[in-house]
C-alpha cells in the first residue's frame, strides 16, 4: 500500500500548477492607504481613470477632489504610489489648465461638437504604431476642427495642443500603470 502512495502521488499532484499569491510591499500599500484615505468623495474620484478628453471628466469636482488627495497626503515613498501621485498632480493641471485657457473655446458643447464631426470622419487605415486608447490624443482632425469654431481662435491651439500633449501623458500612464495602481487600491474599493 504504502508503495502504492509513493506512486500515486506524485503523478496526481504533477499535473496540478501552483499559483503564487501577489505579494504587496507592505509600503506601498501603506502609501496608498494614506493617499486615498484623503478622499472625501469617492464616486467623483473613482472617475479619476475614466481619462478622457471631454466636458464630462474635464471636471471642476474632479479637480477638487484630486486636489483633496494631494495636499491632504505627501510624496510617498513606494515607485509605484509615487507614480500615481505624479499621476493625480498632471491631471489636477490639466483640468485647471483646460479651464483657465480652453473652457472659453470648448465650453458650452463646442468639444462634444468637434469631436463628432472628426469620429464621423472616414479613415483609411493606418499604419499607427500606437494602437492604444491613448492614441485619440493626437487626432490631427480635432486641432483642424477647433480653429474652425465661432468661440475659438489661432491662439488657443498651442494650448489646446498642450492640453491633448499632457493628457496623452497621463493616459499612457494610466495604461502603463493600472494594473499595478489597483492591486494597491483595491482594499480601499473593498472598504466602500
Amino acid at each position: 500500500m504504502f508503495l502504492f502512495l509513493l506512486v500515486l502521488v506524485p503523478i496526481a499532484t504533477s499535473g496540478q500548477e501552483t499559483i503564487a499569491p501577489t505579494v504587496l510591499d507592505p509600503q506601498c500599500v501603506e502609501d496608498f492607504n494614506v493617499m486615498l484615505g484623503c478622499v472625501k468623495n469617492r464616486t467623483v474620484f473613482s472617475r479619476i481613470d475614466d481619462l478622457s478628453l471631454n466636458e464630462e471628466w474635464l471636471d471642476r469636482n474632479l479637480a477638487a477632489e484630486i486636489g483633496n488627495v494631494i495636499s491632504c497626503s505627501r510624496l510617498p515613498t513606494c515607485s509605484s504610489a509615487q507614480i500615481f501621485y505624479i499621476y493625480l498632480q498632471q491631471v489636477e493641471w490639466a483640468i485647471g489648465f483646460y479651464y483657465r485657457e480652453l473652457e472659453s473655446c470648448l465650453g458650452n458643447g463646442t468639444l462634444k461638437e468637434i469631436k463628432r464631426i472628426c469620429n464621423s470622419i472616414p479613415r483609411p487605415p493606418s499604419d499607427e504604431v500606437d494602437l492604444s486608447p491613448c492614441q485619440g490624443f493626437f487626432d490631427p482632425c480635432l486641432s483642424d476642427e477647433l480653429v474652425k469654431q465661432k468661440t475659438c481662435t489661432d491662439e488657443h491651439l498651442p494650448n489646446f495642443q498642450a492640453l491633448s500633449s499632457t493628457l496623452y501623458t497621463d493616459c499612457k500612464a494610466l495604461y502603463q500603470n493600472a494594473a499595478d495602481w489597483k492591486q494597491y487600491s483595491i482594499y480601499w474599493y473593498r472598504s466602500s
